[in-house]
């Protein structure tokens, strides 16, 4: 196994995860934390479900990129398959915002506001979402591997590197606001309903960007 190739996949995470992978995940994931949870050990642990998901398809593709190699890639940039991934992440930020906005419990598992299953989802939609530095890794993980068990190891890394980002303090800063800000139910009422709106209004972005 070549450390020196874990090493610098590893430091490519950190710094992916605190540039491209920051700037596209903070929008998703800051205004369904400040809305929904209460502590900042939930913002924390929100934070590492949402990186699980992640990283469960990182290794999925680093797995499948180290078996399959340049092939994978062409279908990854395929229009329909990114466009589909992308109405995927739409819909699914203005169900939540709906949800958090109208201030009700989805009926849907994956819909709860209080569920560690919709951090998981958002994390394993936002890892699927095509980008140029993601697919540049992949592609790098495809030349370096001979097996998909390689391809996931290097995988693993690079997405663990992705962890380690300011994504984590924010998670655990950003709870703060309605808990000790934001002393009355009522208040608390109307900016969890924002940040739903924001979170619907992001959606909405999103599709018609993909139009």
């Amino acid at each position: 196994m070549d450390i020196n190739g874990l090493a610098t996949i590893f430091l490519q995470g950190i710094a992916i995860g605190s540039g491209p992978c920051l700037m596209f995940c903070a929008p998703i994931v800051l205004p369904f934390l400040a809305g929904t949870q209460r502590s900042m050990a939930e913002g924390i642990w929100a934070v590492i479900e949402f990186s699980i998901g992640r990283l469960a398809v990182y290794i999925s593709m680093g797995a499948l990129f180290g078996y399959f190699g340049y092939w994978l890639y062409k279908l990854l940039v395929d229009p329909r398959l990114v466009s589909g991934i992308w109405i995927a992440i739409s819909v699914y930020l203005i169900v939540l915002g709906a949800t958090m906005a109208l201030g009700r419990e989805g009926g849907i598992k994956f819909c709860r506001l209080h569920s560690g299953e919709n951090m998981i989802t958002l994390g394993v939609l936002a890892g699927l979402s095509p980008c140029f530095p993601l697919l540049a890794v992949m592609t790098e993980i495809a030349l370096f591997s001979k097996s998909a068990a390689v391809g996931a190891l290097y995988a693993l890394v690079f997405g663990l590197g992705t962890v380690i980002s300011p994504l984590v303090v924010l998670g655990a800063l950003i709870p703060f606001i309605p808990s000790y800000l934001l002393r009355s139910e009522r208040t608390r009422y109307w900016f969890s309903a924002i940040c739903g709106i924001v979170m619907v209004l992001s959606g909405l972005y999103l599709l018609i960007k993909m139009r």
